[in-house]
Formats: C-alpha cells, sequence, structure tokens
C-alpha cells in the first residue's frame, strides 16, 4: 500500500470519531480542501491535520464550531497555505504528467482499435499500422486540463452555491455544466480533425507503445520523488 493510500485509509477511520454534529462540517472542509492547488499527498496530509485538530477539540469537550470559526473556508486556506512549498507549480505539473501520458495512451489505444474495426470492415483484413494524428494528444490536454484545473476551481465555488438550491435548480445547474462540457470535447474533437488534415503519419502501432511506455514510467518515478 503507497503511502498516500494508508494517509486517506487513516483520515477515514479518524473521520470516524467525530461525533455526528460534526460530520457535515468534516464533509464540507474536505471538500474544500480537495479543491487547492496542492497535490494528492498535500491534501491527505492537510486533511489529516484539520482532523487531528477537530478530534483534539471534541477530547478537550469544546466545540468544534467555535474552534474553526465561522468561516471554515478561511480556517482552512490557512491550513492549505501552510502545506504549499515554493515549487508548489513544479510539484502540481509533475503529478498531472503520469494522468497525461495515461488519457493519451488510452486515447490513442482507442483510436486504434476504431480505426482497425473501420479497415477489417472495409478491406476484411488487419494489420499493424497506425494513422497517427493529433485528435487523442488534443483531446487528452483538454481531459487533464478539466480533470486538474477546471473541476477544482468550479468546486472551489460551486460547492457553496448548491447548498442553497433546490432541486429542480441543481438539476439545471448540473444539466448545464454537463453541456459545457459536452461543448469543449465537441470544439476540441473539431480543431483535432481540422489539425489532422495538416499532420497524420503512418506508423507501426508497436512502435508507438515503446516511447508511450518510457514516458509513462519516468512520469511515475517523478512523481513518486517530487509529488
Amino acid at each position: 500500500m503507497s503511502k498516500i493510500k494508508e494517509v486517506i485509509k487513516r483520515n477515514y477511520e479518524l473521520s470516524k470519531k467525530l461525533k455526528a454534529e460534526y460530520q457535515d462540517l468534516y464533509t464540507d472542509i474536505v471538500c474544500y480542501i480537495r479543491t487547492a492547488p496542492l497535490t494528492e499527498r498535500q491534501t491527505e496530509e492537510a486533511v489529516n491535520d484539520i482532523l487531528d485538530i477537530m478530534l483534539g477539540a471534541q477530547d478537550r469537550e469544546e466545540d468544534i464550531f467555535e474552534v474553526i470559526g465561522e468561516d471554515y473556508k478561511e480556517f482552512c486556506d490557512e491550513v492549505i497555505e501552510s502545506h504549499k512549498e515554493k515549487n508548489q507549480g513544479i510539484k502540481n505539473l509533475i503529478e498531472a504528467i503520469p494522468l497525461f501520458i495515461g488519457n493519451i495512451a488510452f486515447l490513442i489505444g482507442l483510436d486504434f482499435v476504431s480505426q482497425k474495426i473501420v479497415q477489417l470492415k472495409r478491406e476484411r483484413s488487419l494489420d499493424i499500422v497506425y494513422k497517427f494524428h493529433l485528435t487523442p494528444i488534443v483531446l487528452g490536454v483538454i481531459f487533464v486540463l478539466i480533470a486538474v484545473y477546471v473541476i477544482k476551481r468550479i468546486g472551489r465555488t460551486e460547492n457553496e452555491k448548491m447548498k442553497g438550491l433546490s432541486k429542480k435548480q441543481k438539476m439545471k445547474s448540473n444539466f448545464l455544466f454537463g453541456m459545457s462540457y459536452s461543448l469543449i470535447i465537441i470544439a476540441s474533437v473539431t480543431a483535432g480533425h481540422f489539425i489532422d488534415r495538416v499532420i497524420q503519419i503512418n506508423i507501426a502501432f508497436y512502435i508507438l507503445i515503446i516511447p508511450i511506455l518510457i514516458l509513462f514510467m519516468l512520469s511515475k518515478m517523478l512523481s513518486n520523488k517530487y509529488a
């Protein structure tokens, strides 16, 4: 089990010790912390620190709401800042590299399979030649940006807004977000196909796999060392 998974498991076990009246506050805090510009390890360590504070106050029979203060976000921001490092941007980038390479590998594999299905239907034969183009890479970049930046950014502001909405309003908000996400994907695919008219290379699929695997292994090593 990795160190991060150990901290996640420990946080889960500790959170169960909180009294019922503090569970909603803890959930709000965790949701807010997870949208912070921290690595996964830093995020879990920040959550662990907050749990220590909350459980310590509970053991001393203090009111946790008073310990946290009226604005839990302000309290969380102080904890988040204490976990940031000078090279925080580099750490966040390094953590995103495996996700980016994994997305690219998955999308290229999916594209290869779809190409071969079309080829089999048309020609009744198969080969390992892959018509490499930029659509999977464009989509990979967009997916990572959405996962790492957009969702965190939206989650940081929308969590509180959603609380005061009715069920109908929440459905409308989720629908609009889904539509926006779909439009981004459609625009990305369209842009990718436009670029494909200019750049397209025939390459043996196994030759493409080798550099992807090497890059993925290197990114994992960097992630384990610096993230």
